[in-house]
């Protein structure tokens, strides 16, 4: 969700252990064209406890000094009226473009997420699951509740400078006939291995080589598949 503007607050509980954070939020976001005028207000809460290790004050990269487990959960939502922007969640439907886009022209979209995050000085290992409810107001056309998940992890074969790591995500839509229209997909899923060098030792200067494969699935069962290999250098100051 893209917004410019808004408020939150956030605290720790239990001698640090506990984090929650919750805010509301107004405007288009960075890059948004809205001939609407009117975006809604997004609220948007979250929750994290350390269970091993360390506070819950932030996730811990893949350089953890020891074993930390850090899981959470979120909620967030937002009324959609006179049409979607393209910054709720669901951008606008393109009949030309099959995808897995949604058409909302006044309801609420409500999202949901768990995750899990396992750190050592070896290995790191992420889980996470998503929903969200698309709910219309139109009478007569049931919420489409769309899914997915993603778990990732990663191995030093030499540490803090060579990693190999895999990632594999679904996203599973609502194919009920009665449910809010638009999406052409049944699911879609990805399979991600790459092998990083961190030439500084940590995550400022990076050459990463990765190989994706993705799969696509339409409501009729035809299967679209697509591979990509990329190498790259990041760097950040």
């Amino acid at each position: 969700y893209g917004r410019d503007i808004g408020g939150g607050v956030y605290g720790l509980l239990g001698d640090g252990m506990i984090r929650y954070d919750v805010g509301v939020f107004q405007g288009e976001g960075a890059n948004q064209k809205n001939d609407n005028g009117d975006t809604g207000m997004l609220w948007a809460g979250r929750v994290q406890a350390a269970i091993i290790g360390g506070k819950a004050k932030s996730v811990k990269e893949n350089f953890a000094r020891s074993p930390t487990l850090m899981v959470g959960a979120a909620v967030a939502g937002i009324d959609v009226e006179d049409g979607s922007d393209g910054n709720i969640g669901i951008p606008q439907h393109d009949p030309d473009k099959p995808g897995g886009d949604r058409i909302l022209e006044s309801g609420s979209i409500t999202s949901i997420t768990f995750d899990a995050n396992y750190r050592d000085p070896m290995f790191s290992l992420t889980g996470e699951y998503i929903g969200r409810w698309a709910n219309p107001d139109e009478a007569g056309v049931d919420t489409a509740y769309d899914q997915g998940f993603r778990i990732q992890g990663g191995f030093f074969l030499v540490p803090r400078k060579i990693e190999l790591a895999s990632r594999y995500a679904m996203v599973m839509f609502d194919d009920d006939p009665n449910v809010l229209g638009g999406n052409d997909l049944d699911n879609v899923w990805t399979f991600t291995q790459g092998l990083s060098y961190y030439l500084s030792g940590n995550h400022k200067w990076k050459v990463q080589l990765d190989y994706k494969f993705q799969r696509e699935e339409d409501l009729d069962g035809v299967e679209s598949d697509e591979s990509m290999v990329r190498a790259q250098v990041q760097t950040y100051f």
